[in-house]
């Protein structure tokens, strides 16, 4: 009698879930890109400024877009960390108007997505959001490509925003100087931003 030991059975799955993951991402190849990749703008406190970011197919299928807003602050790193709309002290959340939240481009289309970002009346120095483009790929008709795996990508559009007569500059910084006998001077230097942009 014939017998198959759980081990090849094992491997025999993971070797046909890997060439499965390998056919559908050759047949769904996508790629979107954004421009401009961040958007600087102002308006004094009550007034509103309009801006379009414009996203283009790159890929060579059809692609479908969900378009949302996110916070985002500075990690101790220096790195970006995204967070939900209307979580952090800075958020643009209420203040950001997207003109659609979803589009359909074919290969090598591209569209222009509006945005509208108004400065609150009581508010103060500056604002922060990304606007994030995800999607998956799709067929001519607008249904997502079937697969085992889908292939989910997002790119994103950073805004700063300011509310303009009410921004402060303030950057303290401090020394802090090591010496050692038998080392090369080194100086270290603390700088903490203490203004509202």
């Amino acid at each position: 009698m014939f017998r198959i030991s759980r081990k090849f059975i094992y491997l025999s799955l993971i070797g046909l879930f890997t060439l499965t993951v390998q056919v559908n991402a050759a047949e769904s190849p996508f790629s979107v890109a954004v421009d401009p990749p961040s958007i600087k703008t102002a308006a004094i406190a009550g007034n509103s400024v309009s801006k379009y970011i414009t996203v283009e197919n790159t890929g060579s299928v059809p692609v479908s877009l969900k378009i949302y807003a996110q916070d985002w602050e500075y990690a101790e790193d220096g790195s970006k960390i995204f967070r939900k709309l209307g979580t952090t002290k800075t958020s643009l959340a209420g203040n950001i108007q997207l003109f659609a939240n979803e589009i359909y481009l074919k290969p090598k289309a591209s569209q222009n997505v509006y945005l509208k970002i108004t400065s609150t009346k009581s508010g103060k120095g500056g604002y922060y959001s990304v606007i994030f483009f995800e999607g998956v790929p799709v067929t001519s008709a607008g249904k997502s490509v079937k697969s085992n795996v889908k292939l989910v990508g997002r790119i994103g559009t950073i805004i700063y925003h300011e509310v303009e007569r009410t921004v402060t500059h303030n950057l303290a910084a401090t020394l802090s100087p090591e010496i050692s006998a038998t080392e090369a001077q080194s100086i270290s230097v603390n700088v903490t931003n203490k203004g509202n942009v």
